[in-house]
């Protein structure tokens, strides 16, 4: 509805307000963690306003499990590092993006190199 419009947008203390033609569309909670994020449940597109029916660890760990097992722990690790395990699902996707098709074993190679010691970045073989 107000794709492509020019909005103003007013920040006071921790909300953000986005105005279109002078009247207040969207409100939003900001925060000050550099970085960081606020998801708002109301604003999620239709049918994604239930938890269930998002991104969650187990999908994660279900199709990272069809990549390779070094994949797998830096995927873990990733969602562990996260205060709130959702801000970590887009880098997470982008991760397994990455393992398409014939790229699985690469993938799984680097994320070896990321998770192992650097003594035993000999180990990190693509599988032949």
């Amino acid at each position: 509805m107000h794709v492509g419009l020019t909005v103003d947008v007013r920040i006071r203390g921790d909300v953000l307000d986005i105005f279109a033609h002078r009247d207040t569309i969207a409100t939003h909670r900001i925060t000050t963690q550099r970085g960081g994020y606020v998801t708002d449940i109301a604003h999620c597109p239709p049918g994604m306003e239930a938890p269930n029916n998002l991104w969650s660890k187990d999908y994660f760990l279900t199709q990272v499990s069809q990549v390779g097992p070094y994949t797998k722990k830096a995927i873990e690790s990733l969602l562990k590092s996260k205060l709130i395990i959702a801000h970590g699902y887009l880098p997470a996707r982008n991760m397994l993006g990455m393992g398409k098709g014939e790229n699985k074993p690469i993938l799984d190679k680097h994320a070896c190199v990321l998770s192992e010691p650097a003594s035993s970045h000999g180990r990190c073989r693509i599988p032949r």
